[in-house]
């Protein structure tokens, strides 16, 4: 059954104590792509496997989240100058793709399983950098005439007025 972004179908406790089972099955799936051994305090994680599941499941069902489908534009105000009457705002403008590279700032080392030989250091021939693009959110900061920040539906009037984010910013500042 899908929700309302406004709606929850668990309690507050619940979807924190879900979420952190999450964070820790990310941190795990993280460690094995990387071939690192996980650390964790004693007592610090009582189920493992069941935190690397809850991981998986929630990447699995990507398309069906409610929080990822919600319209995240929205601004805060983060400086009020009373004495000149301008208010001055951080805007989420969207989704944008931007590129990630990624690689080793120094390689990795390997030591066989259970074998009892040493570490030896991965040769850069057999490494490589990876290319990815990936959806971010596009911000900007804005200063309003006034002492308020935009309502949502006043956000999202400029957004449909305005169609790149210079144009946005452009025709919200001082207004």
């Amino acid at each position: 059954m899908t929700f309302p972004f406004w709606e929850r179908p668990l309690t507050l406790d619940s979807e924190v104590s879900a979420l952190r089972s999450r964070f820790y099955g990310f941190y795990l799936l993280s460690c094995e792509d990387i071939s690192m051994k996980p650390q964790f305090a004693d007592g610090e994680l009582a189920d493992p496997p069941a935190a690397k599941q809850a991981a998986m499941d929630w990447l699995g069902n990507l398309a069906d989240n409610a929080d990822l489908r919600c319209d995240t534009r929205v601004c805060v105000p983060i400086f009020v100058d009373l004495l000149h009457g301008k208010t001055r705002i951080w805007a989420t403008l969207g989704v944008r793709l931007a590129h990630l590279e990624a690689s080793y700032s120094r390689p990795p080392r390997l030591r066989p399983k259970g074998r009892g030989e040493s570490w030896t250091e991965v040769t850069s021939e057999q490494l490589g950098n990876s290319r990815y693009v990936i959806p971010v959110d596009e911000f900007a900061e804005i200063e309003l005439a006034g002492s308020a920040a935009l309502t949502r539906a006043e956000l999202r009037d400029a957004y449909e007025r305005y169609k790149t984010r210079k144009e946005i910013v452009r025709g919200l500042s001082g207004r």
